[in-house]
């Protein structure tokens, strides 16, 4: 059986956005925008995303509850603050 595709706008004309569907038809990032906003846009474009396998974070309640309200106010997905947060963390690590 093949998984269900998203069917929320992507940036290329006519097509589907076409990751992963998982919940009404929706990938997590168009899902979470039809229940803030009830609107759905095409999802930013950025770099090629990397999955680790086996990869899964435990968080604090108080870091948990800032990512949340970050997403919020940003009005993107949790994980796109994750990363970003991620991202920045591992940039100021390097040498």
């Amino acid at each position: 059986m093949t998984p269900e595709r998203c069917a929320g706008p992507s940036h290329r004309a006519g097509r589907p956005c076409g990751l992963p569907a998982v919940a009404h038809g929706l990938c997590e990032a168009h899902y979470q925008q039809s229940r803030r906003r009830g609107e759905l846009r095409p999802l930013r474009e950025g770099p090629p995303l990397v999955s680790v396998p086996g990869l899964a974070l435990r968080l604090p309640q108080d870091v948990a509850a800032w990512l949340e309200a970050s997403a919020e106010r940003q009005g993107v997905t949790v994980s796109e603050v994750a990363r970003a947060a991620l991202a920045a963390a591992a940039r100021k690590a390097s040498p």
